[in-house]
């Protein structure tokens, strides 16, 4: 809670880390114990968009855009690892169905007790991963904005009081991050992402995420650009129909589309002012949702607006979304995750290395060297696999990580002239990970 780790901070996830913890303390250390709190955090993902999306289209429109969030392969990656992406995803978007509901249940006003709870779901998906502060920022404005309302009938003092009222609760949970943004800055970690420019590195990066796994948009990349400027374009016609045809459905959609556009002008301001780096990639991830989110209530345009306004909305909110639920199932991969696809023979390789310890018996354990990305997924199978009586704890620390002799090697596959130096050969390779297992030749076969 300190962000004293021994490790890089900005890898302790801090409210999963906890859960992380409680678990593997209750049910004993494995992938799926560690999993637990990111299972946790998708089932409320998925509880929380069906609860947005009732408030922004019909029923039938839900089932689609379940299924092109649910099923976004870069989403899915990050419900599927000990990480706290996933948990914030769930946090924030069953906070943003709070809000909603706090901003549209009563017009004109909005509700203290539910607008609290959306805070503070926001505010823990802040504490899940500090890339979700900036929603947890938006989500305040948004709260705030009736004290702009000049033809509000309650007074200024009065709407200053409800406001305080509504963020009070999380004034600790705010002081608190204030801890680990600090620490991060001193190590430079607020660098790590883009300084090209928010379309370059934020929309680009997540394009880019979502389309990788299918060959067939390799080159259609301008397809979501077109799908993304087709939605900022139409969307203010939508919001104008609305606004007198459907009043609380507008209201929903301009808090979905004044969360995209917040956090968004919060990512691109902190980058001028704090020399902050743009989000790029899993730090962005929370756009996703509330993009496709945006895009799909545009569906629920009144009927009466004009036709060609109609059959663009039903173009940008249905026929998209469904194309990329297509997508979808043919990009979605259970192997690895993108943004770690250097670990997707980590178990396999250590179940290597326990079947070479047991074929090769030594006086004492083993020593493994490692190259330093790989050091975290190979202690742990060393310690779910058994194997700490048999080899020593790998050190990964310093970089490049697999320097000095040692009985094997566990090297990215450009690494292996790097260690043959040490009279390495190769036992195993992984052309998915791009990663080899190799052993320190016998002394009777080394070269004199």
């Amino acid at each position: 809670m300190l962000f004293q780790t021994s490790g890089e901070p900005d890898n302790n996830h801090m409210l999963f880390t906890l859960l992380a913890k409680l678990s593997v303390a209750s049910f004993g250390l494995s992938e799926f114990t560690l999993r637990l709190p990111t299972l946790l955090g998708f089932a409320v993902f998925l509880g929380g968009i069906k609860l947005v999306l009732q408030r922004l289209v019909p029923g039938w429109v839900q089932v689609i855009g379940i299924a092109a969030i649910g099923l976004n392969p870069y989403l899915v990656d990050y419900f599927s690892i000990a990480r706290g992406y996933g948990l914030a995803l769930g946090l924030m978007t069953l906070g943003l169905a709070c809000l909603i509901a706090a901003m549209c249940d009563t017009p004109g006003a909005v509700g203290l007790g539910k607008a609290r709870t959306a805070l503070f779901l926001f505010a823990l998906a802040a504490l899940a991963n500090l890339a979700f502060l900036l929603p947890l920022l938006a989500a305040i404005a948004i709260v705030c904005s009736p004290m702009l309302d000049r033809r509000a009938s309650s007074t200024y003092a009065m709407q200053l009081r409800q406001t305080w009222a509504m963020v009070w609760p999380i004034l600790p949970i705010l002081l608190y991050l204030i801890r680990p943004m600090v620490v991060l800055a001193r190590k430079g970690l607020l660098a790590a992402g883009g300084n090209r420019g928010f379309w370059q590195d934020t929309v680009g990066s997540l394009i880019d995420r979502t389309s990788d796994a299918g060959a067939y948009l390799a080159e259609a990349r301008w397809s979501f650009i077109v799908w993304i400027a087709a939605v900022a374009l139409i969307a203010p016609f939508v919001l104008a129909s609305l606004r007198t045809a459907d009043r609380r459905r507008f209201a929903a959609l301009a808090i979905v589309g004044g969360m995209l556009l917040l956090a968004a002008v919060g990512s691109v301001a902190q980058h001028w002012i704090f020399g902050v780096a743009l989000l790029e990639g899993r730090r962005a991830l929370f756009f996703i949702p509330l993009f496709l989110l945006f895009a799909l209530a545009l569906a629920a345009v009144p009927r009466v607006a004009p036709r060609p306004l109609v059959a663009a909305t039903l173009a940008v909110g249905i026929l998209a979304p469904s194309l990329l639920i297509v997508h979808n199932l043919g990009a979605m991969n259970l192997r690895y995750v993108r943004d770690w696809k250097f670990d997707a023979a980590s178990r396999e390789t250590m179940l290597a290395t326990k079947a070479w310890l047991a074929a090769h018996p030594l006086r004492g354990p083993a020593r493994m060297r490692v190259n330093w990305i790989l050091g975290p997924s190979s202690n742990f199978y060393r310690a779910t696999l058994g194997l700490e009586s048999v080899l020593l704890p790998i050190d990964w620390r310093e970089r490049p990580g697999f320097e000095g002799v040692a009985d094997l090697y566990y090297v990215e596959t450009r690494d292996e002239q790097a260690v043959a130096k040490f009279d390495a050969r190769i036992l195993q390779r992984s052309t998915v990970a791009g990663t080899s297992l190799l052993e320190r030749a016998p002394a009777s076969s080394r070269a004199p």
